[in-house]
């Protein structure tokens, strides 16, 4: 059976992501053989390395503020790190030389068994940096003196602005800003194929030298992730989730570009292939035979489109990824397992509140500019110019709008 390195990425609380990923890993029987992680994600390899993902999910799902940081009680903080009194809780951490981070390592203490770590047999390592001299550390546990897993954990997670961590008087910070993404400590290890997990963290990442051409299967963070510091307990679950989805996608169980679609599920009803004449009526409807340099310039910007430059070709409109850009538009939830037809009738029920509300001064110029006169079978000058300047200027709402006169063409 192949076995597979795991590099898990910095990031502060985007790290509840890496938690889903290792979620999926677990589903697909994915054989971990070694582990390695910079700032939070050497936290999460430790719980890997230790094979215990009910006790990470609880950690992440429970953590606050304080179960971190020590912070006098007088501080008022929300789960999203805003003061109501910043001045005075920025003053005591220049006075204190950093936010302590004391909790936080009584809280692994209390969740990792050193002993279980070592003798894992899914090799383990951190990157950390040493302060005086500036110099990285890419160590594994077994040249982590006994004892000591847990301090090289907090010293790879010591944050700037985070008490430094020291370790028999030498002082080491955050690994992020050596190496935040550490795959090169896996190129020379037996594994098979390289799992890289990016949560979008700040810090540096070092040049890779795959001399020995290992598979790098590259999972990155779909969407936004959040701050850095959040103890938001809705948005952990949802890093959560978005990391399980991402990688059953990465390993082909899901489909979809920004929405995720059951695998083996078929474009049917409403959402079949387009055929010749409407094709024809699409084209007509933007009076593409007219000038070939607007046709040009059409596709040009169209084909900008973020993860879906492949929407049109010459001949043919991929369907699929006009309805994602159209849910997307709407902002219709993403982090669900859709089958096609479930997310057209999300998309036609805003339809619906739509046409409600029509009448209405709330409408957005958003509403306003997609669901303006969907008729595909209109090809009047003014509404020519209307779908070509859309197009020009906001291509993904022109997107949606034609998906939307297509679904309107073929209802009726």
């Amino acid at each position: 059976m192949n076995s597979y390195g795991l590099v898990l990425g910095g990031g502060g609380s985007r790290g509840a992501y890496e938690v889903g990923v290792w979620k999926a890993l677990i589903e697909l029987n994915i054989d971990i053989s070694s582990v390695v992680g910079t700032s939070i994600g050497a936290i999460n390899s430790a719980f890997i390395c230790s094979n215990n993902y009910n006790d990470l999910e609880e950690l992440w799902l429970s953590i606050d503020f304080s179960t971190c940081f020590n912070i006098d009680d007088n501080f008022s903080i929300d789960e999203n790190l805003s003061f109501k009194n910043l001045p005075k809780f920025m003053k005591n951490i220049i006075s204190n030389r950093g936010l302590d981070h004391t909790p936080l390592k009584r809280l692994l203490q209390s969740y990792l068994n050193e002993d279980i770590i070592r003798n894992s047999p899914i090799d383990f390592g951190i990157v950390t940096l040493t302060m005086y001299p500036l110099k990285p550390i890419e160590i594994f546990k077994t040249d982590i003196p006994y004892g000591k897993i847990i301090d090289y954990i907090m010293a790879s997670c010591s944050l700037p602005g985070l008490k430094h961590m020291v370790i028999d008087g030498v002082t080491f910070v955050d690994g992020g800003m050596y190496n935040n993404i550490p795959t090169s400590m896996l190129l020379n290890s037996p594994c098979s194929a390289i799992i890289q997990v990016d949560i979008d963290g700040p810090g540096f990442s070092q040049k890779i030298n795959n001399i020995n051409d290992i598979p790098i299967i590259e999972i990155k963070c779909s969407e936004n992730l959040g701050p850095i510091i959040s103890f938001d307990s809705e948005k952990i679950k949802r890093n959560i989730s978005i990391g399980y989805l991402d990688t059953l996608k990465t390993f082909k169980q899901l489909t979809g570009q920004n929405y995720y679609f059951f695998k083996d599920e078929l474009p049917k009803g409403l959402l079949v292939n387009i055929n010749a004449i409407e094709f024809k009526l699409i084209t007509d409807s933007l009076n593409f035979n007219n000038s070939i340099y607007n046709h040009l310039k059409l596709l040009r910007t169209i084909k900008k489109i973020e993860n879906f430059s492949g929407i049109i070709t010459k001949s043919r409109i991929n369907i699929i990824m006009a309805m994602e850009i159209t849910a997307e538009i709407l902002e219709i939830e993403r982090n669900i397992i859709y089958r096609y037809d479930e997310l057209l009738n999300k998309i036609l029920q805003k339809v619906n509140v739509y046409k409600k509300n029509i009448n209405s001064k709330e409408l957005s110029l958003k509403d306003y500019l997609i669901f303006k006169n969907c008729n595909l079978l209109d090809t009047s000058k003014s509404t020519i110019a209307f779908r070509n300047t859309l197009a020009i200027t906001f291509p993904k709402e022109f997107i949606a709008h034609m998906f939307l006169c297509l679904i309107n063409y073929r209802i009726n």
